[in-house]
């Protein structure tokens, strides 16, 4: 190779010691430089996202203590869970959808849905939530075939009640 090199005019060898090293700079750049380069702004992005994030959570928090001690104070009329579970949700046009609902063991209301509208459900629990401090401490919930229908489970406990 270095007697073949040493062959070519001299013009030649210069246009390959050209190319040859900006092909070097090319593989170089290709390789390393800009996959880092990517690499550094998608963590810069990601840095961003998770600041937010945590800004949201440390809001949501503040909010979760000031209305905690705000729900306590809600139920006025005094009746038990179940009977506002069943109540509201009955009112909250969920009635047809309640299969099943008992106490369980730890002074919460299990409830077992089908085919329950779920932005219905999810306003329902919402309103319990914050009208009389009752919050959904466990639930399963599967989709049905018609859009917008599921199968819930659900586990509620009173914070004040």
């Amino acid at each position: 190779m270095k007697i073949w090199f040493e062959e070519l005019n001299r013009r030649e060898r210069s246009i390959l010691l050209f190319g040859g090293g900006a092909l070097l700079l090319m593989l170089l750049y290709n390789l390393l430089w800009s996959p880092l380069s990517e690499q550094n702004e998608r963590l810069r992005d990601d840095i961003g996202n998770q600041q937010m994030t945590l800004a949201w959570m440390q809001q949501a928090a503040q909010q979760v203590k000031q209305g905690g001690a705000q729900t306590a104070r809600r139920n006025v009329n005094g009746e038990s869970l179940l009977t506002l579970v069943d109540r509201t949700a009955k009112s909250s046009a969920l009635g047809g959808s309640i299969k099943r609902i008992q106490p369980d063991k730890e002074g919460g209301v299990r409830i077992w849905l089908e085919k329950a509208e779920f932005n219905q459900m999810m306003r329902w629990l919402a309103t319990l939530s914050r009208n009389h401090g009752v919050i959904l401490s466990d639930s399963n919930i599967e989709k049905q075939l018609t859009p917008g229908l599921v199968d819930a489970r659900l586990t509620l406990k009173g914070e004040s009640l």
